[in-house]
This record gives structure tokens, C-alpha cells and sequence, in this order.
């Protein structure tokens, strides 16, 4: 996590590359999306693949034609970003149920790249710290909490399978 206070600091982020390399596993940035046009050249020079956390985490939202979500693009562009489609709730100023201040910039970044966008839920592991079992009576559904269903994320022949496979083959 690269936030202020997070796990690992940017002057740390680099130092772990031969690991990752070996196993092939893909950096996790977490910053404020709005810091992305003065942090784009550092995360360009990551070694291996990254993710960018939380539809880019832009702790105050912006529109799909900021300068700092065009930084997300072009981070994408490098064939080496994923960006994961997650915890619009975290930062959405519109709220639930469609969450569309976020979802525009989801639905901006499936439409740019849908290869490239990581489908994710933190409510496996927010039930595991509430002590609640598995099962739920209700399917977890992260897309429609997101408002990210079917209006925002049609089907498209680019679109890869769920499977996690896919994307630890991928290069």
C-alpha cells in the first residue's frame, strides 16, 4: 500500500523485484488517483506487472476527463496495469445504490480496456472480521453493489474469464 501510513512507502516499493520476478507475482498500488499525473513516471519504472487498487482509489472523485483518470489510461496502455474494480464505496460521494460518481470511471475503464480491469470484493474478508460464516443468504454480487452491472460493463469479446488463471499466465 502506497496511501500515507500504508504498509510499504514508495521509497520502499522497488526493493522487492527479484522476489516478485521469480514467482511472477504483480505490485498492488494503492495511492489518491488524484496523485497519479505526479506518480505516473515512478509506477511506469516498476518492474513486472501492477495493479492499480480501487478503480484508482480517487479519494475525491474526478470525471472520466480529469487529467489524473487519462494517467490511469495510460497506465493501462502499458500492457502491464491491471486495475481492480473494487470499493467504490470507499470513496463515492453519490452512495449506494449505483454509485455513479464511481461508476462512471468504471464504466470509462471497461470501455477503454475491459482486459485489463480486475473484478474484486473486500466483503469475503469484512465478513471474516465481523465473525460471519461464508454462506450468505443473499449471493455477493461487488458489480451491482458498484452499480457496475450490465450498463457498465457489456459484454465484450475482449473480456477475459473470471478464472485467475488468465491472469497469472498473462506476461
Amino acid at each position: 500500500m502506497t496511501l500515507p501510513g500504508g504498509a510499504l512507502g514508495w521509497d520502499v516499493n522497488g526493493r522487492s523485484r527479484g522476489r516478485r520476478a521469480r514467482f511472477r507475482l504483480a505490485r498492488v498500488v494503492q495511492l489518491d488517483g488524484r496523485t497519479l499525473p505526479r506518480r505516473e513516471e515512478q509506477i511506469r519504472r516498476l518492474p513486472g506487472r501492477f495493479i492499480i487498487d480501487h478503480v484508482g482509489k480517487f479519494l475525491e472523485p474526478v470525471p472520466p476527463s480529469h487529467p489524473a483518470f487519462k494517467s490511469l489510461l495510460k497506465l493501462v496502455d502499458t500492457g502491464r496495469c491491471w486495475v481492480k474494480l473494487s470499493a467504490a464505496y470507499e470513496v463515492s460521494k453519490s452512495g449506494p445504490p449505483k454509485y455513479d460518481d464511481v461508476g462512471a470511471l468504471a464504466k470509462a475503464l471497461v470501455k477503454h480496456a475491459p482486459e485489463r480491469m480486475l473484478w474484486a470484493s473486500k466483503l469475503a474478508a469484512s465478513d471474516r472480521a465481523q465473525g460471519r460464516h461464508a454462506r450468505r443468504r443473499e449471493p455477493a454480487r461487488p458489480a451491482a453493489r458498484m452499480g457496475a452491472g450490465r450498463e457498465r460493463a457489456p459484454q465484450d469479446p475482449r473480456r477475459q474469464s473470471r478464472r485467475a488463471l488468465r491472469f497469472s499466465a498473462e506476461a
